[in-house]
């Protein structure tokens, strides 16, 4: 339509120039020979706006009718559904008795006035295991603190910067340990080498590859005869095979001097070129300077540290390195206790005086002296186990592995979740990992290291998944094909440390993928953490998992069960996801759970899990139907019910008379005769004990009978919400009267014969405001006196005849319609005799508003039934054949009408015979503009004649 309505505007742009040499107007005089198109088009137009603002009106109104449909007779919203039953059903349920508290009800039911609990046995328990006492040690202490000079690396928490082709890529030289164990250590060649190589292994430059795939790291020790000793020369070499040119590009200060090249800036691009023989010959003369000599006071002084107490975070600054030193003066233990009492001041004046207390404390392991935080309560000045403290953060060379007070970073006095197995913090976790590793360098000849395990567990869990891709005779150099095609959303850290076990495990190239699995599973193997729970063994964790990974790995198991650590009470909890006797927790097999856990009922209990029992009774019956369930919250008949407390059943020890006796687990049974005793071939001690249950099983009666007391059973009061009812029907009738309001008023509003839809060119003279106000008034009556509008508004007047039963019924209710013949049959609605309709008539109120049609009596049905026949017949969107209203506009809910339907085929062909007028428009113009070039032409010949002649007479 627009490339139409365009062409037709833009006639008085006739290209060329004309009259040039005539004079003539040319362009006017076009615009008046082809006046006639241009006004069968403007005609048309104006007719097409015509139905498509009647389109517009029609769907205001389908619109309507079709959300009313949807909100009040539609079984999606059954909140508002009024022509269902259970809109009306008796929802508002209370629990009546002395023991109602014990009752949480909700839903609906027809049996709620029939039915009561009579009792509740026992409530229902998940298994689920509980940590006895403190998981953790409780206790926030530093390494041992060396106050005198130390040699400190120049390279730790410093950062590089390479270029790879035309991209710059950052190093992060970090430090501490990572979630696999990798700890990074620079204080030696072969560690330095290790640790610079995995800092480029974390930088992905694309295609699978890291940087360590391009850039080789080697460490030449100053003396061959002590390869792990401090002094080393640190040398660079590209070995990338894609011709991409290698520099190194910069890096922190620290860095860069210790690489013997603070003049950076000065270098050339040769100079700061990496080949494959290594570093420039201008940089590989450099002298390296990998550690500094500092005391305490000097990696400390002026430095900030951050902890955070019971969640708020506060820094503070050590005093300056002057103020350190001065401090130390006597042994290493007087000088940190002035340190932690310059500490302690400042963390007062932080989180308040008195809450952390700030020592000093003999490092028995390791030897030396070391800080230890604790959390205090300022009142009692006892120790406050409650409160959690943390280190989170702080300069350079304060904490880490390396780092002056020998802590990692977020070190807690609770368990330090992302911290490996033996850093944690886990109570007694780090000498039973000392053991373990001890064991295992007995067992194997070798130290333990898991550098290639999370890669190992990784590879073997992606071969698996390639199935019949891989088989027994695949080559390595196949494999890694196929897990790049089929595995290329797996990060570049991820699939570089598959990468990395693979070439690890393999010979060469033409190793046999399944060589190579074994290789990987031994090695595994070896390592793992035997962690088994409910009899399924929890895979991929080494004794240097942390935490977290042991957490996460165990939820994601078939166990069934969810582990959680609880940090303010610093208890594991394990529970199961199976509800009630149907869960348990069971570590039988698993060789390490008493490292982590401790011992049964020493370090932790196991709660056995157990069904609720609840005593039902049922209105014409003396039986109590007991119910068994695994959740305290379950479904009686329809009604949903919670119970949170045991009455009901009464237990006498000593009395043979009770109904139900309690076995030694705890469980119910209903017994065939209390008088009897029964001994029975295959009892464990028939000594007269046991009972006959209902069930043919015999039980021990040792644990006691109980009676049943129904005389305090928890009834059930049942009626109707007549609040939601009210609201529903109150915006029903909102929403009823107001479809009401706009059928008359487009039925009865005239046009306005003098405003017509605007043509283009009217359009272009005019603002938008004025465009604006003027198709107001041309819209106004598109549907007037509209035969199918009459007729609708005619159903939605008279929902009910005049003179009938259901009418006056309707009436007596509260719902009326309004006596203004003006109004044309909006609903009015008396609340207050409807409520009194709710209270006291309920039954007949649902049916008067449910009633379905019957085709074979002739009744046309209940309010809604007659409303839904109205809004069916006009504005139906389901079915070959739409509604009324539909077929005549199309609407938005039913998608395939919008192209499809009476007005929109009648735009069509408005549309063709504009595009045939159009085209002749074309034909004209261009037949005009040639002619009037031709006489352009003739008059200039003419006039170049004339001169000619005129020439002869001069």
């Amino acid at each position: 339509m627009a490339s139409i309505s365009s062409s037709v505007s833009s006639v008085s742009s006739i290209r060329g120039y004309g009259g040039l040499v005539s004079g003539l107007d040319r362009d006017g005089l076009i615009q008046g020979m082809t006046s006639a198109t241009r006004a069968k088009i403007a005609k048309q137009q104006k007719q097409k706006q015509t139905y498509v603002w009647k389109q517009e009106a029609y769907r205001s109104i389908s619109s309507k009718l079709v959300e009313f449909s949807q909100k009040y007779t539609s079984y999606v919203n059954q909140s508002t559904n009024i022509s269902s039953p259970s809109f009306w059903a008796k929802s508002s349920i209370t629990a009546i008795g002395d023991y109602s508290k014990y009752i949480s009800v909700s839903g609906s039911s027809s049996l709620v006035d029939s039915m009561s609990i009579v009792g509740v046995k026992q409530l229902a328990k998940d298994a689920s295991m509980s940590s006895i006492g403190n998981a953790s040690d409780q206790s926030l202490t530093t390494g041992s603190i060396k106050l005198g000079p130390e040699d400190v690396s120049t390279l730790e928490g410093q950062s590089l910067y390479f270029k790879y082709g035309t991209k710059t890529f950052g190093v992060s030289l970090s430090s501490g340990t990572t979630k696999d164990g990798f700890t990074y250590d620079y204080s030696n060649g072969a560690k330095a080498q290790e640790s610079i190589t995995r800092a480029l292994k974390n930088v992905s430059i694309g295609d699978g590859k890291t940087l360590a795939d391009v850039i080789k790291v080697t460490a030449n020790p100053s003396n061959p005869g002590d390869p792990s000793g401090t002094a080393f020369k640190l040398d660079f070499q590209s070995t990338d095979k894609a011709g991409n040119t290698i520099q190194i590009a910069g890096g922190s200060k620290e860095a860069l001097k210790a690489l013997g090249i603070a003049d950076f800036d000065t270098l050339s691009e040769e100079d700061k070129t990496i080949t494959s023989s290594g570093l420039s010959a201008e940089l590989a003369g450099r002298t390296q300077t990998f550690f500094e000599s500092k005391s305490f006071a000097d990696r400390v002084g002026g430095k900030n540290i951050s902890f955070t107490y019971n969640g708020t975070t506060k820094t503070i600054q050590f005093a300056s390195a002057e103020a350190i030193q001065a401090m130390i003066g006597g042994n290493d233990q007087t000088s940190l206790e002035s340190i932690a009492a310059d500490l302690e001041t400042k963390l007062g004046k932080e989180f308040g005086s008195g809450r952390i207390k700030v020592g000093v404390q003999e490092d028995t392991k390791n030897g030396g002296y070391q800080l230890k935080f604790e959390t205090m309560n300022p009142a009692t000045k006892t120790v406050d186990n409650s409160s959690i403290l943390a280190i989170s953060s702080a300069d350079t060379g304060v904490i880490g592995k390396s780092g002056a007070l020998k802590v990692e970073y977020g070190e807690s006095n609770r368990i330090n979740l992302n911290s490996t197995l033996s850093q944690s913090g886990l109570k007694g976790i780090a000498d039973g990992i000392e053991q373990k590793l001890a064991d295992y360098k007995l067992a194997n000849g070798e130290d333990y290291e898991t550098t290639y395990f999370s890669g190992s567990v990784k590879a073997m869990e992606l071969i698996g998944k390639l199935g019949s891709k891989v088989t027994a005779d695949t080559k390595v150099s196949d494999l890694k094909q196929l897990i790049s095609t089929n595995y290329s959303q797996l990060s570049d850290t991820v699939l570089s440390s598959v990468y990395e076990a693979i070439d690890h495990f393999k010979t060469d190239d033409t190793t046999k993928v399944s060589d190579l699995n074994n290789a990987m599973k031994d090695y595994v193997d070896k390592r793992e953490l035997k962690l088994t729970i409910n009899d399924i063994e929890i895979e991929g964790l080494s004794y240097n998992s942390t935490l977290n990974d042991i957490i996460s790995k165990v939820n994601a198991s078939d166990a069934g069960v969810t582990m959680s650590y609880m940090v303010n009470s610093d208890k594991f909890s394990i529970v199961s996801t199976a509800g009630g006797a149907a869960g348990r927790i069971d570590f039988t097999g698993s060789g390490d759970a008493e490292l982590l856990f401790g011992q049964k009922d020493v370090n932790y209990t196991v709660t056995k899990g157990q069904d609720a029992v609840i005593g039902v009774k049922y209105a014409g019956s003396d039986d109590v139907v007991d119910l068994v369930r695994g959740s305290n919250s379950f479904n009686l008949d329809g009604l949903n019910v919670t119970v949170n407390g045991t009455f009901g059943y009464n237990y006498v020890k000593d009395d043979t008379n009770g109904k139900y006796v309690k076995d030694g687990s705890g469980n119910y049974f209903k017994v065939e005769d209390t008088a009897a005793r029964y001994t029975q071939a295959g009892v464990a001690d028939p000594s007269g004990e046991y009972v006959k249950t209902t069930e043919g099983t015999f039980v021990n009666a040792s644990g006691g009978f109980y009676s049943m007391d129904t005389t305090n059973s928890v009834t059930f009061n049942a009626k109707t919400d007549a609040d939601k009812i009210v609201s529903a029907i109150t915006d029903m009738i909102k929403d009823y009267n107001e479809i009401i309001k706009l059928v008359n008023t487009e039925v009865t509003t005239k046009p306005n014969r003098n405003y017509e839809p605007l043509s283009e060119e009217q359009k272009a003279d005019l603002k938008e405001d004025q465009i604006t106000k003027w198709e107001e008034k041309a819209k106004a009556g598109m549907l007037f006196n509209d035969t199918d509008l009459r007729g609708l508004s005619d159903s939605m007047r008279f929902i009910f005849e005049s003179g009938s039963d259901d009418k006056a019924m309707l009436e007596s209710f509260g719902i009326s319609t309004s006596s203004n013949y003006g109004d044309n049959g909006k609903l009015v609605l008396d609340e207050t005799k409807f409520r009194a309709a709710l209270e006291s008539n309920a039954g007949d109120l649902q049916k008067l508003f449910t009633r379905t049609a019957d085709a074979t009596t002739g009744d046309k049905g209940g309010v809604m039934a007659r409303i839904s026949a109205t809004t069916e017949k006009y504005a139906s969107i389901t079915g070959a054949t739409k509604g009324i209203l539909i077929e005549k506009a199309g609407s938005v809910y039913a998608p395939t009408s919008i192209l499809n339907n009476n007005l929109q085929k009648t735009v069509n062909s408005i549309n063709d015979y504009i595009s045939r007028l159009t085209g002749q428009l074309k034909t004209e113009t261009d037949r005009y503009i040639k002619q009037f070039t031709t006489l352009e032409s003739l008059i200039s010949q003419m006039n170049s004649q004339s001169s000619w002649l005129s020439s002869f007479g001069s």
